[in-house]
């Protein structure tokens, strides 16, 4: 009958689902006296948001008011209370994003309410570039909670969420980072 490859398969799954749970929690039962206690990542003065860790995990980009009024991406080292900015625009900027190889942070700068320019810089600092305008991308936007960005594991594109032009459908965009051509990849639905 059919339904004896249903129980073996469904048998099968459990047993996996067990297996996960066993080894995922074996190390989170014992308790490591040789851990640190945990801090504080920062400190400063207004507001600081949008972290995002570097892939070797030795610091991590984030978006801080240092100035009244203004909102720019830093990047703070872990192992030292280094603070590096990396952008200087009066606009704001915000939802940085590391490149898996490292060599880039994406960031969205704001240009008005709901459109937001995606913006790549080298992760050293130096010169920003513009990869495109986006309807729906800015931090105001309520549809989409943030982050809109991500990246492909290869650090050739970013994988951006927001609306070609006007109030059309939000859609999953690639956009090479090389030369800022997207591809709408997925469309939301719409009610």
């Amino acid at each position: 009958s059919w339904r004896m490859p249903v129980w073996i398969a469904a048998g099968a799954l459990a047993s996996l689902l067990v297996g996960l749970f066993v080894v995922n929690t074996r190390g989170a039962l014992k308790t490591d006296k040789a851990r640190d206690p945990p801090f504080p990542l920062t400190s400063f003065p207004q507001s600081e948001s949008y972290p995002s860790f570097a892939p070797d995990g030795k610091s991590f980009s984030f978006s801080w008011n240092s100035v009244p009024g203004n909102v720019d991406i830093f990047i703070k080292s872990l192992q030292s209370s280094e603070v590096k900015r990396l952008t200087t625009d009066p606009r704001m900027d915000y939802q940085s994003a590391w490149s898996p190889d490292g060599r880039h942070v994406a960031f969205v700068r704001n240009l008005a309410r709901e459109i937001g320019e995606l913006m790549l810089i080298p992760a050293d600092g130096g010169l920003q570039r513009s990869l495109g305008v986006f309807q729906g991308l800015s931090g105001t936007n309520l549809k989409v909670p943030p982050p809109h960005i991500g990246w492909t594991p290869d650090s050739k594109y970013l994988i951006v969420s927001g609306q070609d032009e006007g109030d059309g459908p939000l859609r999953l965009h690639r956009v090479d980072v090389k030369n800022g051509m997207r591809v709408p990849i997925l469309e939301a639905e719409t009610p």
